[in-house]
């Protein structure tokens, strides 16, 4: 797969232009879109708000992979048509080819974690005990309101 950037603060436009060159315009009609960007995002969010700014960080012909699950969301096709932009929906599981070999992306994700490519730990927002359960789902299911990106069990005292 061989991402190399982790954006979690939501500012994916900011951070598209100060890491590939994409220039900002405004169209007519519509948002700000950029001209170059990424090849390949993955949106793990999958909200009205991170897919439509993530295909206006993809460059033209890029690909938006789709990880996330959420409820029904609106998007603006603006930069799907304007950059013949592809989105794939992902879901669990899947092999992709890297170098020439065929892995399956769980297999990856651990290799990323190990090289410690990403850094998983800043995007665990809450963190709750196993007695805490019934909170930590009502977090969950209300992450506009309680701003988690994702929730974490720990099974150490003190947690």
């Amino acid at each position: 797969v061989g991402a190399d950037h982790l954006i979690t603060d939501g500012e994916i436009l900011r951070h598209t232009i100060h890491i590939t060159g994409a220039k900002a315009y405004k169209p007519m009609l519509g948002k700000e879109v950029l001209m170059g960007g990424f090849s390949r995002i993955f949106d793990t969010v999958a909200n009205t708000e991170t897919l439509n700014a993530g295909m206006r960080a993809l460059r033209t012909g890029g690909v938006l992979s789709v990880v996330g699950i959420s409820k029904e969301v609106k998007l603006d096709p603006t930069p799907l048509w304007l950059k013949l932009q592809t989105i794939k929906g992902v879901y669990c599981y899947g092999y992709t080819d890297v170098q020439g070999k065929r892995e399956h992306i769980f297999d990856l994700a651990i290799d990323f974690v190990k090289q410690k490519k990403f850094h998983l730990e800043s995007m665990v927002t809450h963190t709750f005990s196993l007695e805490d359960y019934r909170e930590m789902i009502e977090v969950n299911l209300n992450k506009q309101r309680s701003r988690a990106v994702k929730t974490a069990v720990c099974f150490t005292e003190g947690s």
